[in-house]
């Protein structure tokens, strides 16, 4: 009589060159046999962390955090820089965060504001330049406040304040 053993569950849900610690949960591009999964030293103890593999690609497990979602996160947004770094250089847009051009006007600027953005007003006809805010960001964020809430006529006085 032949005996018939049960299937070892720790080689389940696995691809052909991952070790047995390691457990599928996601697959993904099948071109090159992406997929995410836990890996365990041991089958009776939690993950040590969530891996990823490209087993046509490499077949190395690389370590994408503790639990399914930063492992996911960090795919995602690898992606989405590689990505938009890709669509970016091919029309020619630099992907810096602060330009020269944005320097230059830093340097113009004549007051900051609440928002920190600051205010570039050229000098008028009578050479007459813009100054510093004479209301506190705690006092101009409520006159903003009473500006937007304020109905037509009502707007009008409310703006008077801004307009010293």
């Amino acid at each position: 009589e032949q005996k018939i053993s049960k299937p070892n569950i720790n080689l389940h849900w696995r691809f052909y060159y991952d070790p047995p610690e390691f457990q599928t949960v996601i697959t993904g591009d099948n071109k090159i046999q992406f997929h995410v999964g836990y890996f365990r030293e041991s089958p009776d103890e939690p993950p040590v962390y969530v891996g990823t593999d490209g087993a046509k690609k490499n077949c190395i497990i690389d370590q994408n955090g503790d639990n399914v979602f930063a492992a996911v996160k960090f795919v995602l947004m690898k992606n989405l820089n590689e990505n938009c770094t890709e669509a970016a250089r091919a029309l020619g847009y630099s992907l810096e965060q602060r330009i020269m051009k944005m320097k230059h006007r830093d340097k113009k600027v004549k007051t900051k504001t609440f928002h920190d953005a600051g205010l570039v007003v050229p000098v008028d006809e009578n050479d007459a330049e813009y100054g510093e805010l004479p209301e506190t960001d705690a006092n101009f964020k409520g006159i903003c406040k009473t500006v937007f809430e304020a109905q037509s006529d009502e707007r009008l006085k409310a703006f008077a304040l801004i307009q010293r």
